[in-house]
């Protein structure tokens, strides 16, 4: 029994600190946003039910052996709430716990309080695993920050290099692109709930390498349209194009599986995980790792994930938080957590980037340095569908605005024309311009 027990953890070891128990985490933490990054639900639900299945069944073999008899009625609730106990008691959420909570078990029995009191034996090893997982981690960073001291400097020329002339080399470069073939077409797409309209006829383009903003007024339609175009809520009619395969009828997984990915109108992050391993689960889509290969810790599958962890402190250094790559995704301060929704998306390797309401609720400086990132992925060539209320920012940075009411496209242009228009300025201010 000791030897299936080792052979046991080092199985599930393996599995929970690669790409396959990464994606059983992200669902059980936030499925919506596991999905949204490549996660497909029914095959890793499915991996796990297995896993367990398998365990059980080792577990049964070696207890049928043990009392020398295969009765149904032998397993009886009993053993079930012993064993959520000593989960429990050992610290859920840990390897180790349930390792440890069988002996503790047995010495606290004898006092019920006792054992309500406990809150878990191996908090202290959780906190020992997690240093232990980011050791590696912390040695790239220190390496990091010795090359990025002396670079101060460079920093700065980057900065003035992101100002207004490279605005007007991205702007000059975005009307050549506005020729070429659009990347994502929509066309005609209606949304209903019963008799209530969300979208009533929506239409527009947006090319590739272009920086288009979808306004309006609350409740016109734009996170629905989001919802569509991501797969999350099927259109009444209509049909949505993305490089020329249709989106009608896919899951959010395989939309973002064609390069098309979205970020959330509310903070969306995987709270109980650290930063770093937030962005891990968001390279999901960049992992080729066989199941074997990962189980037996093959030298090609140790190289592929130490690849992904590289990955990963790049897309920390794009976003700007790589200082906070130990910490809980749910501790972050509301600007860092809206930027690692945003690294998320990145991770998933987008050639389209859906970002819903990203400064919602940011202060002043916190815009300006989202603003700095929107300039850099542009200069990647990252073709980004922007939903935001901050007015001054979506004049400032958009090629082109389409203004959404009441289900319905009303004007669609550049900025400049956009704030004149008299529909626009009607749906937001009323009472047209005279009255504006």
């Amino acid at each position: 029994m000791l030897v299936f027990l080792a052979l046991a953890y080092l199985v599930i070891k393996r599995l929970v600190h690669s790409p396959f128990g990464r994606a059983m985490i992200a669902l059980r933490e936030n499925e919506t946003l596991a999905v949204s990054v490549g996660i497909s639900v029914t095959k890793y639900l499915v991996l796990a039910a297995v896993f367990s299945g398998a365990l059980a069944g080792l577990a049964g073999s070696l207890y049928a052996h043990y009392i020398q008899i295969i009765d149904p009625m032998v397993f009886m609730f009993l053993n079930t709430v012993t064993m959520v106990i000593m989960v429990v008691t050992g610290g859920k959420g840990t390897l180790a716990g349930p390792v440890v909570g069988g002996p503790h078990l047995r010495h606290r029995t004898g006092d019920p309080a006792q054992l309500r009191r406990t809150r878990g034996s191996v908090d202290p090893l959780r906190s020992a695993d997690d240093r232990h997982r980011f050791r590696s981690a912390r040695r790239h960073r220190s390496r990091d920050r010795a090359l990025v001291q002396p670079c101060l400097q460079c920093r700065a020329e980057e900065r003035a290099l992101l100002g207004s002339p490279d605005r007007e080399r991205l702007t000059a470069m975005s009307v050549q692109i506005k020729t070429s073939d659009p990347i994502l077409t929509v066309e005609h797409v209606a949304v209903h709930f019963g008799g209530l309209v969300a979208i009533s006829d929506m239409n527009f383009e947006v090319h590739e390498g272009e920086l288009v903003s979808l306004i309006g007024p609350n409740g016109a339609g734009k996170t629905t349209a989001f919802n569509v175009i991501t797969g999350f809520q099927r259109p009444t009619k209509g049909h949505v194009t993305f490089r020329g395969t249709s989106l009608n009828g896919l899951k959010p997984h395989q939309v973002t599986a064609l390069g098309l990915v979205r970020t959330f109108q509310r903070t969306s992050v995987f709270d109980k995980i650290s930063v770093f391993e937030n962005v891990l689960i968001g390279l999901h889509r960049r992992t080729a790792a066989s199941l074997f290969g990962t189980l037996l810790s093959l030298p090609k599958e140790r190289r592929a994930e130490e690849a992904l962890r590289e990955e990963a402190w790049e897309i920390l250094r794009l976003v700007g938080i790589e200082h906070e790559a130990d910490e809980l995704g749910g501790s972050l301060p509301y600007g860092d957590q809206r930027l690692l929704g945003v690294a998320l998306a990145l991770a998933a390797s987008p050639h389209a980037l859906l970002l819903d309401e990203p400064v919602s609720g940011m202060n002043a400086s916190e815009t300006a340095r989202f603003i700095e990132l929107l300039d850099k992925l542009r200069a990647k060539g990252t073709t980004i569908l922007l939903v935001e209320h901050d007015m001054p920012m979506v004049m400032g940075i958009s090629d082109r605005v389409v203004v959404l009411n009441y289900g319905r496209i009303i004007a669609n242009g550049p900025p400049s024309a956009i704030q004149s228009d008299p529909d626009v300025i009607k749906a937001y201010l009323g009472g047209g311009i005279k009255h504006a």
